[in-house]
């Protein structure tokens, strides 16, 4: 910021002192206000010391060098003024906010000339003319004076300040763009999907203030340092996974020995309920360590029709309510998972599972509803993490799992830039949304 300040002085003083010199050179065809008063001055003393007859002459030497005058009687003068013209208006206004030693531009308002005592400002037929008192039965009215902003007089202290605010503001705007505000949208974009980033997301970007680098730096560190702990956690769910499967093969097969069909048959239940357990937690780690599948254009509505239908045919109670025709972009597979392991887990608690297929507004809807016991609504968040099991009548009946299976589905539809929510099923049961938009 200190350079920036020391530069736009530098600019300022540089740009402004060339605009002096070429205005008063005249390459920047501006007009010289106080020159063109002190030529009309000149002319109004000349004027009182000659003759009426002479007077005349006098007009006609003005006018080849470019100066008009008119000789007026003070009556026809004021009978031709306009007294209350916007100009005059204007002029009164600027006198009021700016007084004479203000530090303006002259040629901005008639009012700011540096008048000679014996001359006077006035508004005849629309436009500025200077008024000098010969005698008490003639006024010189000099109808050639500059009433453009861009005069010589332009070029002086305020436009300085002008110049100096605008070089100040432009220079600031640049640097806090480039070096403040960029960076942070382009950082904020970045750790949007947070998942993402921690998972499989680029590192961000270590471009900026200092202060900006060393927050992108010390973000990229934290992201490695997660995603080390991800992968040694996966390591090791894998490998504890992998290494179960072998003893409880040579386990099935020792209880498939025992004589005792009622002790034989409860055994090799309890082997099934491990290796299940086995399974959903090597799903959820490959879920977890999956890249985005490829979108492609899904029918849904078929989709969806063909999990009922499998589950159905198993004696499962599952109808599907919705349209027949409803595209959305998406992993097909993935989803066929994620609606697969919802209508798994509502059949686990309830008797009757219904999937519904609806638009709201730009989203697609897909509801999974069972008439189950429910959660709790405070349990809701909790539900969808790993590893997180709820100790309520919801679980009695069933198996316990690892609580691994809405954490697949929240992954799935996440990938898939949709939205999983949780909601009560009216008048009981548990109701499992999945977001998808339309596009």
């Amino acid at each position: 910021m200190t350079m920036i300040i020391f530069g736009a002085i530098v600019l300022v003083h540089v740009s402004g002192g060339l605009a002096e010199f070429m205005a008063k050179s005249g390459r920047l065809g501006l007009v010289d206000t106080e020159a063109a008063v002190q030529r009309a001055d000149t002319i109004a003393t000349l004027m009182r010391v000659q003759e009426p007859a002479e007077r005349l002459v006098l007009l006609q030497q003005a006018k080849r060098i470019g100066m008009n005058f008119v000789l007026m009687h003070p009556r026809e003068l004021a009978e031709k003024a306009d007294a209350d013209s916007t100009a005059v208006q204007f002029g009164w206004l600027i006198d009021s906010l700016f007084p004479q030693d203000s530090i303006i531009p002259q040629g901005a308002r008639l009012a700011m000339l540096d008048l000679p005592t014996s001359a006077r400002l006035a508004m005849v037929s629309g436009r500025s003319v200077m008024v000098f008192s010969v005698d008490p039965e003639t006024e010189l009215v000099a109808t050639s004076l500059p009433t453009t902003i861009f005069t010589t007089d332009f070029v002086n202290p305020l436009s300085y300040y002008i110049l100096a605010i605008v070089v100040l503001v432009s220079l600031f705007s640049v640097f806090s763009v480039r070096m403040i505000t960029r960076p942070l949208d382009r950082m904020s974009r970045t750790l949007e999907n947070t998942d993402a980033f921690l998972r499989h997301g680029d590192p961000v970007d270590e471009h900026g203030s200092a202060e900006i680098v060393r927050m992108a730096h010390a973000l990229n560190d934290m992201q490695a340092r997660i995603r080390t702990m991800l992968d040694a956690r996966t390591r090791m769910l894998r490998s504890i996974s992998h290494d179960l499967r072998t003893p409880l093969t040579r386990l099935r097969l020792r209880v498939e020995r025992i004589g005792d069909p009622a002790l034989r048959s409860s055994a090799v239940s309890d082997i099934d309920h491990i290796n299940a357990l086995i399974e959903e937690t090597l799903d959820y780690l490959r879920e977890g360590g999956r890249d985005n599948n490829r979108a492609e254009r899904v029918d849904l509505p078929s989709l969806l029709q063909t999990i009922c239908i499998d589950f159905a045919d198993v004696g499962a109670n599952i109808a599907y309510h919705g349209p027949d025709n409803v595209v959305a972009r998406c992993s097909a597979s993935e989803m066929t998972r994620a609606v697969s392991n919802l209508c798994d887990n509502a059949l686990k608690f309830g008797t009757e599972v219904v999937v519904s297929l609806h638009r709201v507004a730009d989203d697609i809807v897909i509801e999974v509803s069972d008439n189950g016991p429910g959660i709790p609504d405070h349990l809701y968040a909790k539900v969808v993490e790993p590893f997180f099991k709820t100790d309520t009548a919801r679980s009695a009946g069933a198996k316990p799992g690892f609580g691994l299976g809405l954490a697949i589905v929240s992954e799935i539809v996440a990938r898939n830039g949709g939205r999983f929510d949780l909601l009560d099923n009216t008048p009981h049961g548990l109701t499992a949304r999945i977001t998808l938009p339309a596009g």
